[in-house]
């Protein structure tokens, strides 16, 4: 709005100063009114960013919290890392299966050959240090025994202290064989166990991700009302 000023004096040079005088008060008037304003918005602004500022110490801290409680450093590199060991899991779990086939065939070809007889070999996937002496030892009786029955009859005294030998080493190899297949089963339930927790690791991560995104947004919001405020101030 405009607003006509004027005065009467008998000196007009002096109503002219008059009117120059009320003219300059108000614009200093004006000038401290708009001053009171901006420290006003200026003293919101502080108080605002100081708000944001401890909002976004609140987020920050409370997704420090949630990853920590959770087990979680990168959702997404956690989710690929507990799939490659659930594949490599598996591939083991498979690698057990077989072995147990084939010690578990390798016991009923031992148990069903005759006595003193030439021993079935030993799976190739089957490796077990004992079990390998005790098959050598075991071998080499037998192999002796047959070398001598070439030569003196069954029922000689030597064959009795040779059987007796012979039958101990059947009983050890046959307790080896029994302990390596008890050890193997062990190790089949330990990785399905494994494999069933990782697995119920991996239902758990789309809701721990959308609760992580959740809180990820609330942050970024936080993040741009903080640089947009900063941003007026400057």
């Amino acid at each position: 709005p405009f607003v006509n000023l004027s005065i009467s004096d008998d000196v007009p040079a002096r109503g002219k100063d008059i009117l120059n005088s009320l003219l300059i008060l108000y614009q200093i008037s004006a000038l401290e009114d708009k001053n009171m304003e901006a420290q006003k918005t200026l003293r919101f602004i502080d108080l605002r960013v100081d708000s944001i500022g401890n909002e976004l110490e609140n987020i920050d801290t409370r997704i420090a919290t949630y990853k920590s409680s959770h087990g979680l450093t990168n959702i997404t590199t956690q989710g690929n890392s507990d799939q490659d060991y659930i594949q490599r899991n598996t591939s083991d779990i498979q690698d057990v299966e077989i072995k147990l086939k084939s010690i578990g065939a390798f016991e009923h070809d031992f148990d069903s050959s005759p006595k003193n007889q030439k021993l079935p070999s030993i799976p190739s996937n089957i490796s077990d240090p004992d079990l390998n002496s005790l098959y050598s030892e075991l071998n080499d009786l037998q192999l002796k025994r047959d070398q001598l029955l070439v030569t003196l009859p069954p029922k000689n005294p030597i064959f009795v202290s040779l059987d007796k030998q012979i039958s101990t080493l059947q009983n050890n190899f046959k307790e080896k064989i029994i302990a390596l297949k008890s050890s193997l089963l062990a190790t089949l339930v330990q990785l399905h166990s494994y494999n069933a927790g990782v697995q119920s690791t991996l239902k758990k991560i789309p809701l721990q991700d959308k609760e992580s995104t959740k809180l990820g947004r609330g942050q970024a919001t936080e993040e741009k009302l903080l640089d947009r405020k900063s941003t007026r101030l400057n």
